[in-house]
């Protein structure tokens, strides 16, 4: 993970009890810790020795200890440093995540970065940073996209509201509304939706019609 496991604690158990992270009291983390009862997850951080090698290794001795059914890694680009072959790294990297997962028998999200792309124009997955190799590699390609926005208008009133931000978008901070994208896919049909984000719960929702 490249987040903290403390921090990622504090966001699990907000988005579990929908309690705003600097609000959260000690009474929380046990309500949170009584839902996940019967959702076991294990986290692995070893920032100072990130290495595919150590990676696979984790993933493998986590699947045989605990039967772990699914992974999740953040992100694929914190393996690949060398400026000098990134897309030929990419694409090996990409290629091992891609064995693993066929090895253990089990799923795994490989988080990416996309490339920079115009601020108007939604990425795809051709948009995929460094290698299209990954693309080719994965099973389903999901795309998360936010717009900037400067700030959040009146709902309803009507030119400039929230849809027409998501078209103009006017600064750094982020617009709520975000597109979920299924842009690949081996086995199914693609598909798309729009989800409100509340970060400070780590939460998505559908949007309300006003909202939207």
């Amino acid at each position: 993970l490249e987040m903290r496991p403390e921090r990622t604690m504090r966001k699990m158990v907000s988005m579990v009890t929908g309690i705003d992270d600097m609000n959260l009291v000690t009474s929380d983390f046990i309500n949170a810790k009584n839902e996940f009862a019967d959702k076991p997850f294990y986290l692995s951080y070893f920032w100072d020795n990130v290495t595919m090698d150590n990676v696979e290794k984790v993933f493998t001795l986590a699947r045989k200890r605990y039967g772990i059914k699914i992974g999740v890694f953040d992100n694929l680009h914190f393996l690949c440093r060398n400026v000098n072959h990134i897309t030929q790294e990419v694409g090996i990297v990409s290629k091992r995540f891609k064995q693993l997962a066929e090895k253990l028998k089990i799923p795994i999200i490989l988080i990416v970065q996309p490339r920079r792309v115009d601020v108007n124009n939604i990425p795809s997955s051709e948009d995929l940073k460094d290698s299209s190799a990954i693309k080719a590699d994965a099973d389903k390609v999901l795309i998360l996209h936010r717009l900037p926005m400067v700030s959040t208008p009146e709902i309803g009133s009507g030119g400039g509201g929230m849809a027409d931000l998501m078209i103009k978008p006017l600064d750094e901070s982020l617009h709520p509304m975000t597109m979920i994208k299924c842009d690949a896919s081996r086995f199914s049909s693609g598909g798309q939706t729009i989800l409100w984000y509340d970060g400070a719960k780590s939460q998505f929702r559908y949007a309300t019609q006003k909202e939207i």
